[in-house]
């Protein structure tokens, strides 16, 4: 999800969001989160979801990050 244009984000969208990456990880997916401005990016960072999702600086890396193997826990 490029998330670049995004300037703010409301309690409720985060929650829906982070409802979101619960649902698809159960499924055994993965979640990553591209080019995050500086103060959408505190907030995921702020809220502990580094082990739920990926936080790239750019879709390419995102995409990267989806074609690397999940590492075991």
């Amino acid at each position: 999800m490029d998330l670049s244009a995004l300037p703010y984000l409301k309690s409720s969208a985060l929650r829906v969001i982070l409802n979101a990456v619960k649902v698809i990880n159960r499924r055994s997916g993965r979640v990553v989160l591209c080019s995050l401005n500086g103060y959408v990016k505190e907030i995921f960072e702020g809220n502990c979801v580094k082990d739920t999702l990926t936080i790239a600086d750019s879709v390419e890396s995102g995409l990267s990050a989806l074609i690397m193997p999940v590492k075991a826990a």
